[in-house]
């Protein structure tokens, strides 16, 4: 679906279109993502060309931790690749729900939220 959408933009408005994307993606992962000690919203990072592989910080209010990921957003160039992680151990736990709890779902919901904007 990307593909259909940016095949014709100019490089400019590419790169544009791409940080949107990347922007809208990690709020919407960090503010769906539950809070207790912050751990868990403070895990989400941005990596450039690669999958960030650190714990993150603690982030209650997730304010710094897009602002952190805003800034690589921010560099990208042309065809590289953006990858928002969450190296948190439990977090597919929150995502998919585990010992009967239901999941948040936040990296799905962000997903559709996102696609259902693009069509």
């Amino acid at each position: 679906m990307l593909s259909r959408v940016a095949k014709d933009l100019p490089e400019d408005d590419l790169v544009e279109f791409h940080q949107k994307i990347c922007f809208d993606a990690l709020r919407g992962v960090i503010f769906k993502t539950r809070v207790k000690t912050g751990r868990a919203r403070g895990g989400w990072q941005v990596g450039i060309d690669e999958i960030p592989t650190g714990p993150g910080r603690k982030s209650k209010s997730g304010e710094g931790t897009k602002s952190r990921g805003n800034s690589k957003i921010e560099r990208i160039r042309p065809y590289q690749v953006c990858y928002i992680a969450n190296n948190v151990e439990y977090i597919t736990y929150l995502e998919d729900g585990a010992s009967g709890r239901p999941g948040d779902h936040m990296l799905a919901l962000t997903l559709i939220r996102i696609s259902l904007t693009l069509i």
